[in-house]
């Protein structure tokens, strides 16, 4: 049999689909995986003409759901056998039958191989047993043999469990451990994992290893174990996702850098505690926080941070709160996302039921910094949300909701920067009020921010010049990019950047794009730059 996967294109392998093509490959068939970009369905479709599958797999999230539901029918009409997983089937598998003969709700690699081995007839398929036959060994090779880009690239990427403990409102997860009884942590055996990280180290390009758990090294014993392990057998830097509770056992930080961890990525979410508390479910105070990034630095590792702006009962003072929050952690990138009320989480049910949001999901995007969906409220605040009585609440005016998600999305493009800045929350405060956003704009109100911030006039100049001089900079010639100068001063390897942005055309100078090239520079230049 031929299976043909498609996904959306993500710098970050489709590991489920690697470990299903691992499946694949144990039964004896032949399997492709085609990425998807920007919603170009030409290249799949040129591999059904060469390929010829006998069956196609599509992972489906919310937000690309309707294109990819649509493909999946389309591919129906010509005689082709479609099966779909992922997020969005699992929540919504009834909607997602109309569209697909098989529907995976849930894990899907018993139920994959049943679909190959015709155990199973068309329709929605469960396996009510979390990893009931264990972690298929992966079939990278097949994957990376036409997609160089991932081959190439230096970070690759690996997972060694699944199941989280926490319940954060605005995550599948918890919905997820629901399907399945509560939370049930599955973690690959030790040999299985450093196998797969051997021949990644052996066959292929990897400076790098970023390990996407939910919580990786749960089971501090576990982590005892495979960091030893680790240590002798790959001994490459990787970088690891926790939740900042885990901090408090200093033993498991000093596993993460004695076996090999060099960065860390830590949710803070909100700097608003009601938020945290009552309505994602994140019962952790600014105390622990605070603690937790410190410990991790302390420990001398990277730190990211990650934070959305907009959630329900959030506005503009909430997310400039979130920010001040960065700002005296100093995370080596403070990652913001604009939040997105998915249908099937217990926040997205939320939205729905208490006015925040008023659409089906099929008006969200694939991106997580989209423009916000959300309709937000004045005096919504401290209720509780298991009680009916809602208390007095007012609406935001059309234009009102429209100015707070205007201005959320500038922070958002620009939260990396702030957070870098000196009292970069007070800057932003001021830029965001002037709502003048152009780049001339910023420039003048980044130099008199620094100056009313100790740098003289002097300094602020010498600066300057050292940026023109190692740029090859010619003044004149750029107004953009001459008024941005002390954006890239503030930043490390902010010369990089420069250049990076003096190439490009002025067709592509909005601050989203400005956004997007700080956020990899940032990747490049600190969190993922292996210190010598």
């Amino acid at each position: 049999m031929r299976v043909l996967f498609i996904a959306n294109f993500s710098i970050i392998e489709p590991l489920g689909l690697i470990y299903l093509m691992g499946v694949v490959k144990k039964l004896g068939h032949t399997g492709r995986i085609v990425l998807v970009k920007d919603y170009d369905f030409d290249p799949v479709d040129k591999a059904l003409l060469e390929f010829k599958p006998d069956l196609v797999g599509l992972n489906i999230f919310t937000g690309n759901h309707r294109q990819f539901l649509a493909y999946s029918q389309k591919l129906r009409k010509q005689g082709v056998a479609t099966v779909v997983g992922g997020p969005h089937p699992t929540y919504f598998d009834q909607e997602c039958l109309s569209f697909a003969d098989y529907v995976v709700k849930g894990e899907g690699f018993a139920a994959f191989r049943k679909v190959l081995t015709g155990e199973v007839k068309p329709g929605i398929i469960f396996s009510g047993e979390l990893l009931s036959e264990g972690f298929p060994i992966p079939d990278r090779e097949a994957f990376y043999a036409e997609n160089h880009v991932h081959r190439d690239n230096k970070i690759k990427n690996s997972i060694t469990a699944i199941g989280c403990p926490y319940t954060c409102g605005y995550c599948y997860n918890s919905s997820y451990n629901d399907l399945y009884g509560g939370f049930k942590l599955k973690t690959r055996p030790i040999g299985d994992v450093i196998a797969e990280l051997k021949e990644i180290k052996e066959r292929w390009p990897c400076e790098v290893i970023y390990f996407q758990d939910d919580v990786l090294g749960f089971d501090i014993n576990w982590l005892a174990d495979f960091t030893e392990l680790y240590r002798k057998e790959i001994n490459i830097p990787w970088h690891a996702q926790i939740r900042l509770e885990l901090t408090r056992d200093p033993k498991r930080l000093q596993l993460f850098k004695r076996g090999g961890c060099f960065g860390i990525t830590a949710s803070i979410e909100s700097s608003d505690s009601w938020i945290r508390n009552s309505l994602m479910n994140r019962k952790m105070p600014d105390e622990l926080i605070y603690e937790g990034c410190r410990r991790i630095k302390e420990a001398g590792l990277l730190l990211r941070t990650e934070q959305m702006l907009g959630t329900p009962g959030c506005d503009l003072n909430i997310d400039l709160k979130t920010l001040e929050m960065n700002v005296k952690i100093r995370p080596d990138i403070a990652w913001s996302s604009v939040f997105a009320p998915y249908r099937g989480t217990y926040l997205g049910e939320l939205c729905v039921r208490e006015g925040y949001y008023r659409g089906n999901n099929d008006d969200l995007d694939d991106s997580f910094f989209a423009r916000s969906a959300m309709v937000f409220y004045y005096n919504d605040r401290g209720w509780n949300p298991k009680e009916a009585d809602r208390g007095k609440r007012t609406p935001f005016t059309e234009e009102e909701n429209n100015d707070y998600k205007d201005k959320m999305a500038i922070l958002q493009n620009l939260f990396n920067y702030f957070a870098y800045v000196p009292n970069g929350h007070i800057l932003a405060k001021k830029f965001l009020d002037r709502k003048d956003f152009t780049f001339k704009v910023l420039g003048e109100m980044i130099e008199a921010h620094l100056a009313d911030n100790g740098y003289s006039g002097d300094k602020l100049e010498e600066m300057r010049t050292e940026l023109w001089r190692t740029t090859g900079y010619q003044k004149g010639k750029d107004e953009d990019f001459e008024s941005l100068a002390h954006y890239f001063t503030m930043l490390p390897a902010g010369e990089k950047l420069a250049l990076r942005f003096l190439n490009l055309p002025l067709c592509a100078r909005e601050f989203k794009d400005l956004s997007v090239m700080t956020r990899r520079h940032l990747y490049d230049e600190v969190l993922y730059k292996i210190p010598a």
